[in-house]
């Protein structure tokens, strides 16, 4: 049954079985505006409502709009959902498919992105990407767990729960393939990964490492840290006497994972 809320009418809906289990609604409103939906299952004694009378599902009709009589289905996904850096910009997709897995324009004014962390509600910015796809992007202020919560035309969509940190934990940082032997006078060059203290990859520079090295001092040229402003951090250098030589790389005076490591110039 469906109640118009701005006529304060009911009237039926028709239920038609499609296969076991799912069964087709179809109703025509003739006004626009809140609708109430409830069903009631007969049973032995008495008809029971599959929603709490005091709350049934709400519908919202737009004049002039289309009524949708399939499932849509919603899914979020994105490197803002495996976690991220407080006061840092993050996105993820948020898409919208039907029973044939095809994507489904729908209005943006009718979805909502929410995220949420104890006490604290935020609301990310949504823009249509193309039909079926939309980006969210919301600036994470708190560290710690987060609920993000999809709904659609108030209703719940989907959800996914995501943990923020703080910064750059030093001793989560990375150095990638560090080398353990070079050709003198070739210059060579290896990276460092910011990570937060869950592990999480950072996506923005700032930070300023000590590279240091042991050996011939004077056999080290063009030692150069470059901030990619990516959370990268590219190291180059030239070796110019045969040798082995030592290097240390620190963050904050706390030394980085695998740091010192051994280099051979030959």
């Amino acid at each position: 049954m469906w109640r118009e809320g701005v006529k304060n009418s009911e009237f039926n809906a028709t239920i038609k079985r499609q296969n076991k289990g799912v069964f087709i609604l179809q109703f025509r409103p003739v006004n626009s505006g809140a609708h109430l939906f409830n069903v009631w299952v007969k049973g032995a004694l008495e008809k029971k409502p599959i929603y709490p009378e005091d709350d049934p599902v709400r519908l919202n009709v737009l004049a002039g709009s289309t009524l949708i009589t399939e499932n849509i289905y919603f899914t979020i996904a994105g490197m803002g959902l495996q976690g991220g850096e407080v006061g840092t910009e993050t996105t993820f997709e948020v898409s919208v498919r039907g029973d044939d897995k095809q994507p489904r324009d729908i209005e943006t004014s009718q979805l909502s992105v929410c995220v949420i962390a104890g006490m604290q509600r935020l609301t990310a910015h949504c823009s249509k990407k193309s039909p079926g796809t939309f980006i969210a992007e919301f600036t994470p202020s708190n560290a710690g767990l987060h609920t993000v919560l999809v709904t659609y035309a108030g209703q719940e969509a989907c959800r996914a729960e995501v943990t923020y940190d703080k910064g750059v934990e030093p001793s989560k940082c990375e150095i990638v393939n560090p080398p353990s032997s070079v050709r003198v006078g070739e210059q060579t060059s290896f990276t460092i990964q910011c990570r937060t203290t869950s592990g999480a990859e950072v996506k923005r520079g700032g930070e300023k490492f000590d590279v240091g090295l042991s050996g011939q001092a004077k056999g080290v040229q063009g030692l150069v840290v470059r901030d990619e402003l990516t959370g990268k951090y590219t190291i180059r250098f030239t070796l110019t006497i045969a040798g082995t030589y030592k290097f240390f790389i620190s963050l904050h005076d706390i030394p980085l994972v695998g740091s010192p490591f051994a280099v051979t110039a030959s």
